[in-house]
């Protein structure tokens, strides 16, 4: 959803990855790369990018569910559900995804903004300290887990470290560089 992002173009090279502007991948591509960045391109026209946008990332999310066998990573969730109106799409994923094969990881910068299903369908989660009490709210939610400590952990984490939590058999590691 960003009109450029340093990070998602680096990794873009690293990995050989390809870049597609819509949604389905163009066939005229010979050589299948080990995976797609779907990046729709930005206009002069803000209102009819989001139009656009929420059309293309509503249909890839939709024919992932359908088609099984992905893993469809989803940046920023809070734009994908505030801006786009796609949390019927990710909510299905996170609910039902798993059993037809496809994975739905995802990542905001607003966890309180997210649906709570972020939280309680995931498997694995990757916490960053937030100073804001509501984020902090949305991290106590989290299914299984003594809220208190996750909320204790996550206040005092360092830069570049990350609370992990496997909701399954309730563990938890703080994970550095």
């Amino acid at each position: 959803m960003k009109i450029r992002d340093e990070t998602v173009s680096e990794f873009l090279e690293r990995y050989h990855w390809r870049r597609s502007v819509t949604y389905p991948i163009p066939p005229s591509i010979k050589k299948k790369p080990p995976g797609w960045v779907v990046w729709p391109h930005f206009t002069s026209d803000p209102d009819a990018d989001d139009v656009r946008m929420a059309k293309i990332f509503h249909d890839l999310l939709r024919d992932r569910y359908v088609r099984g066998d992905s893993i469809v990573f989803a940046d920023e969730v809070q734009g994908l559900v505030e801006e786009m109106g796609l949390k019927r799409d990710l909510v299905r994923l996170w609910s039902r995804g798993r059993s037809g094969g496809t994975g739905l990881w995802a990542a905001t910068q607003r966890p309180y903004m997210a649906p709570q299903h972020m939280y309680s369908m995931a498997e694995h989660l990757f916490l960053a300290y937030t100073p804001d009490r509501r984020d902090q709210d949305r991290f106590a939610e989290i299914g299984g887990m003594d809220p208190d400590l996750i909320i204790d952990v996550v206040k005092s984490l360092p830069k570049y470290h990350w609370l992990y939590i496997r909701r399954s058999d309730r563990v938890m590691a703080v994970i550095g560089p």
